[in-house]
């Protein structure tokens, strides 16, 4: 029964709030000098990211077949970004044109965490698996610190894409609301 609890404690968003934690870097490793707070449930399962720029990844699972990850990437610019790029880069047709190769665009736009500029986009895609055709949709988040492009992206997956759309839709405020609350510490130091 407790597991049981546990395991399921996402099913409402009511319960989503209970026991937030913080998740901080120190400006080592694959943060590349940039020290960021996130908030994400405690519930919810941290572990380093496999790939050479994802920082961490949070596993949250909704129901026995529905998930939500958050995942954190730091990378590197080629330089400081200028106005006009930044201006391009988080256009609606820059977010719709960046969404091309993650799968079908749903909507973006421009908005400021941490009174960053940073590009809000969301999108559906599907990827194949052992068990069949898992569906994704994604609030994507990428902010410009710097020649740092931060990248939170929140995915809601299942193995249907009404099942999909509906915990996407029930749970994206929620996930608007976290992104929200992530702080660059470097900026106020």
């Amino acid at each position: 029964m407790i597991i049981s609890s546990i395991v399921f404690t996402q099913d409402s968003t009511s319960n989503f709030w209970a026991n937030r934690c913080d998740y901080q870097t120190d400006g080592t490793g694959k943060s590349l000098g940039l020290k960021i707070k996130l908030v994400y449930p405690c519930v919810w399962v941290a572990s380093d990211g496999q790939r050479p720029h994802v920082v961490k990844k949070f596993t949250g699972r909704i129901n026995q077949s529905s998930i939500i990850v958050q995942t954190f990437v730091v990378n590197k610019l080629e330089k400081i970004p200028s106005k006009l790029e930044v201006d391009q880069m988080f256009s609606k047709k820059g977010l719709q044109e960046s969404c091309e190769d993650l799968g079908t665009f749903i909507e973006g736009r421009r908005i400021k965490i941490d009174a960053l500029d940073c590009g809000e986009l969301s999108y559906k895609s599907t990827r194949k698996a052992t068990t069949g055709t898992i569906f994704m949709y994604c609030l994507n988040y990428n902010i410009i610190y710097k020649d740092k492009l931060i990248t939170i992206l929140y995915s809601v997956s299942s193995n249907t894409e009404k099942n999909t759309k509906e915990l996407f839709e029930k749970y994206k405020l929620i996930l608007k609301t976290l992104a929200g609350n992530s702080i660059v510490l470097n900026q106020w130091m």
